[in-house]
């Protein structure tokens, strides 16, 4: 194996088309359904700051990694004590 072989660098792409730097970034609609919520909803958190969604700008698109979907709804668990 040459030194040249250690540094090639690969496109994996997933099944669903997407590669594997951008798999994990869902969109907002794809949030939406997540949560449960429209995505009127999301832009408007985003506008008010009234969550800590965190979220990716693009240009003008909006991205979000699924692992801060999965900590902002840890973040947001309520209630289950005991009755």
């Amino acid at each position: 194996m040459t030194q040249q072989d250690d540094v090639k660098m690969t496109t994996v792409t997933n099944t669903d088309n997407r590669t594997d730097t951008t798999s994990n970034l869902l969109t907002e609609t794809e949030v939406a359904k997540i949560l449960n919520v429209s995505p009127e909803t999301l832009q408007r958190w985003r506008s008010t700051r009234l969550t800590n969604l965190t979220y990716i700008k693009v240009g003008r698109l909006v991205r979000y990694r699924m692992e801060d979907i999965n900590a902002f709804i840890t973040a947001n668990i309520s209630g289950g004590g005991d009755a």
